[in-house]
């Protein structure tokens, strides 16, 4: 529909500012950007991926391996889903976990 449309023409302009911020390094601003666009579309991992990266930048990595797990929900075959899980996991000192994230990653990857 004409409002879906709209909606992710929207999240995608904020996914953009998004990564404007977290080039400058404003983590911040590029998670708040990165929640509103993932507001007007909940169905798209990348922009939890994205913001997975923000709080593993700021030492937030619970809420990191949090947005980790929505991205691998959403595309449980995107090798870069199980990239956020082992780096989540790894900073949270769950290391058999993040071996298992990684592992699953590369037979992703390799297939």
């Amino acid at each position: 529909t004409r409002t879906d449309d709209a909606a992710k023409k929207h999240a995608i302009q904020r996914k953009s500012e998004g990564n404007s911020h977290f080039v400058k390094k404003d983590y911040t601003r590029a998670i708040e950007c990165y929640t509103d666009a993932i507001q007007s579309n909940p169905l798209d991992a990348t922009f939890y991926s994205n913001r997975s990266a923000c709080h593993m930048a700021i030492n937030d990595y619970t809420e990191a391996l949090c947005d980790a797990i929505r991205t691998r929900t959403i595309r449980v075959d995107w090798t870069k889903g199980f990239y956020r899980l082992a780096v989540a996991r790894l900073a949270l000192e769950r290391f058999d976990d993040a071996a298992e994230a990684a592992w699953g990653g590369y037979c992703n990857w390799i297939t």
